[in-house]
């Protein structure tokens, strides 16, 4: 691209999905995403492709789950009671929620495992912890 090419804006057309498997996110050329490289807008391996690449040259990009949203850790596994998640009488495993922890301010993402009448067991890691990722992204223009 340039020489320096932090804080440049670009905008991007982008296909990820898991490595071997389903794609998770896509973004074509008719709805591109702008990035401000440096600015952690994308993942690291990706910026610094994009800080590589020319307008129009697509490039794939493999990004380990360490180097993604970091392996699944057994930690973030929980069993919560069942009258901390409104509606938990009608949810099954599969289902996803947001569930907000005793004083907590923001809600996260919780992924139910399991379900008695009196308790869940949810998984609070991202969805994709502990996937490999792959990205093909299309750099479309440099915007300054």
């Amino acid at each position: 691209m340039v020489k320096d090419a932090s804080r440049h804006k670009v905008a991007i057309s982008y296909e990820g999905r898991i490595k071997g498997g389903e794609v998770f996110d896509r973004r074509d050329d008719n709805d591109p995403y702008e990035v401000i490289i440096g600015s952690a807008f994308v993942m690291k391996p990706i910026e610094e492709a994009l800080a590589e690449m020319q307008p129009g040259e697509t490039r794939t990009i493999e990004i380990a789950c360490e180097d993604a949203y970091g392996p699944h850790d057994e930690r973030r596994v929980k069993i919560i009671p069942a009258v901390q998640i409104a509606g938990s009488k009608d949810l099954a495993a599969g289902d996803s929620v947001m569930w907000r922890a005793p004083g907590e301010t923001k809600g996260r993402p919780a992924k139910i495992i399991d379900r008695n009448d009196y308790s869940l067991q949810v998984d609070l890691n991202h969805p994709l912890a502990g996937k490999d990722l792959v990205y093909e992204v299309k750099l479309l223009e440099v915007l300054r």
